[in-house]
């Protein structure tokens, strides 16, 4: 928690501090496809599958340069607070019997997925081809807290399993515990008329959130202008 203080005093000093700058403010939510990828991702045996979570946040951008009505282009720097759910679909975790070690006594499948706290930081393109139509190209990076992390169990082979608290061993080679940062580059497009907007991102991870393990994501978010 002593991480996340200075983190998040630094993320809301600059999404709501009084810049005198033109700007334009929204929210926005959304979809994620998001997986692992890496060595660890695929060790073990295990497949993995993508998940769906989904994303919430606060956007602010700051224009770069003079904007006039009748201008076709600009340019901005935007910055967004987002509460996003991440991570993957893993197949075929195999669990051994304590008192026989070559006996599997179930097989099951898992999400495991993370709730971040995300900080994209972007510099965007924004070319206006008729009033109120406004289409945009972005590039970026974006730093990720990791809030919670959350492993659920969704199929098992054995029934009796579930109620089988002796049988513990997973041959998953994912760490327990995520890597409590993350960072990544982000590319996206995105469209909007009069006061609604319509995005497309991808974001790939750079850090190891677990042993040989990075994430990756494809984002559909949709929003609203609250100021323009």
């Amino acid at each position: 928690m002593k991480k996340l203080k200075p983190a998040i005093a630094i993320i809301i000093f600059i999404m709501f501090s009084n810049i005198t700058v033109l700007s334009q403010t929204g929210i926005k939510g959304g979809v994620n496809l998001s997986n692992y990828y890496g060595n660890g991702a695929n060790d073990g045996g295990n497949e993995h599958d993508t998940f769906l979570g989904v994303n919430l946040g606060y956007f602010k951008d700051w224009y770069l340069g003079k904007v006039t009505s009748d201008k076709k282009y600009f340019f901005s720097l935007g910055f967004e607070t987002n509460i996003s759910v991440k991570g993957s679909v893993i197949r075929n975790i195999i669990t051994y019997s304590e008192t026989n070690p070559n006996e599997i006594w179930d097989i099951s499948d898992r999400k495991k997925f993370i709730y971040y706290l995300e900080s994209p930081l972007l510099i965007k393109f924004h070319y206006s081809a008729f009033q109120d139509f406004q289409a945009q190209v972005y590039l970026g990076g974006m730093l990720s807290l990791a809030i919670v992390d959350v492993t659920k169990t969704i199929k098992h082979s054995n029934p009796a399993y579930s109620f089988n608290n002796t049988h513990f061993f997973f041959s998953s080679t994912l760490g327990e515990s995520p890597s409590f940062t993350d960072f990544s580059v982000i590319s996206g497009f995105g469209v909007s008329y009069k006061k609604f907007i319509l995005d497309i991102r991808y974001a790939k991870g750079l850090i190891k959130i677990y042993p040989e393990t990075s994430l990756y994501s494809i984002s559909f978010p949709t929003g609203y202008f609250l100021s323009k």
